[in-house]
């Protein structure tokens, strides 16, 4: 992309990758000095005429000096199988990729090798909870641990592939979660790469016809400055420290709050449902006649809310239990929300001042809520953002 924000041509990565038959897909690792492609196994001469070996592998190639160079194959290429769609750990140390071998559970299987000292473990299948007897392929390890993969063997039910992504807890996957809309279509969708904060990446897909890659970006605005939220408490304990003895066969003293709470005592506890001007009056009742004596007290009590997006769920939820979080009693003064934004700190976000999610690993989770509103004051309308977050459990 260049500055103008407009795709140049595409160009080829090096001459030395090039070969006569099929060349990809890649993957580098962070360092940008490590590449694992796929690539069909060298062609074999038949008489006078050279065939195309139809199986092909996973190759590497180092970068020296920004020159790729040191090509050579993967050291767990079958040469009667297929092995490609590469995908590396940022370190490098680790590289998943799919695979019809023998010995798994379908066609095409996910599989990782691990480097030690410099050699590639054998490779270990995911395991029946991520492949299943159709093809589980185009594996893609995002930075935040998540593995995303294509599947025509996971909830297909509307047909073809779609994108799913497993994570790992206590060192197993846990069930794949299937994307929707707008990443999986009613036709086949592939491979897929986020960047680090998960709000723009690439996938592919075949919804127009034809395979094509495809951008995307998160329309959810960025909330810099995000404060914890807090909790009003309109509680108080009333009482006056000029109050005298009197004889309460006669007399008694009564609170009036101001919201049409009355409490006969010397002191009172009360809590007000809202904020409001109250007054508040502390008066001697006569016991026999229930007039008013005299008054003892009286002040005005001014509550406000704290202007803020309000988080409302549960501090602690189970895993895999679909919760509401509500955001209607956030307050906002003279400002008019016009829309409402959450992140649940897994990937995963959503607008709406109402929405529901579950969470698939147990922790402790940052919920953000983010709202964008509008003052109209003097016909200029000026646009203003409130964020909260609000920590919670998550348990088995």
């Amino acid at each position: 992309m260049n500055e103008s924000g407009s795709w140049e041509s595409p160009v080829l990565l090096s001459q030395n990758l090039k070969t006569l038959q099929n060349d990809g897909p890649a993957s580098v690792n962070k360092q940008g000095n490590l590449l694992v492609f796929t690539r069909n196994f060298t062609t074999r001469k038949v008489g006078n005429i050279r065939r195309a070996n139809p199986n092909f592998g996973l190759f590497l190639a180092d970068n020296v000096n920004g020159t790729w160079s040191n090509i050579r194959p993967f050291e767990h290429n079958l040469p009667d199988a297929h092995t490609t769609h590469p995908s590396l750990s940022e370190d490098g140390k680790i590289l998943y990729f799919a695979s019809d071998r023998p010995g798994g559970f379908g066609k095409y299987d996910l599989y990782y090798s691990e480097n030690v000292n410099g050699n590639w473990s054998e490779p270990k299948n995911l395991g029946p909870v991520i492949n299943t007897p159709e093809n589980d392929i185009y594996p893609y390890l995002h930075s935040s641990g998540r593995l995303y993969f294509s599947s025509g063997g996971h909830d297909n039910r509307e047909g073809g592939y779609d994108i799913f992504y497993t994570v790992k807890y206590k060192n197993e996957w846990i069930s794949p979660v299937k994307l929707m809309l707008p990443f999986n279509s009613r036709m086949n969708d592939f491979t897929i790469l986020f960047d680090d904060k998960f709000e723009k990446g690439f996938f592919t897909s075949a919804r127009r016809g034809s395979l094509d890659v495809y951008s995307f970006e998160s329309t959810l605005p960025g909330f810099e400055i995000c404060q914890q939220q807090k909790t009003d408490n309109f509680c108080f304990v009333f009482y006056e420290t000029s109050t005298m003895e009197i004889d309460t066969s006669l007399y008694k003293y009564r609170w009036d709050l101001g919201d049409g709470t009355t409490v006969e005592a010397v002191e009172a506890e009360h809590c007000f449902k809202d904020q409001g001007n109250f007054n508040i009056k502390l008066d001697v009742i006569d016991v026999l006649t229930k007039e008013v004596m005299f008054n003892q007290a009286e002040y005005e009590l001014e509550l406000i809310k704290t202007i803020q997006a309000f988080i409302t769920c549960p501090d602690t939820i189970q895993i895999n239990t679909e919760i509401q979080f509500d955001g209607s009693e956030s307050y906002f003064g003279n400002m008019t929300p016009v829309e409402f934004y959450w992140d649940f700190s897994d990937g995963e976000k959503a607008p709406g001042m109402t929405v529901t999610h579950s969470f698939h690993i147990p922790g402790k989770y940052n919920i953000k809520l983010g709202v964008v509103m509008q003052q109209n004051r003097a016909n200029v309308d000026k646009i203003e953002k409130l964020c909260s977050y609000k920590n919670i459990i998550v348990i088995e």
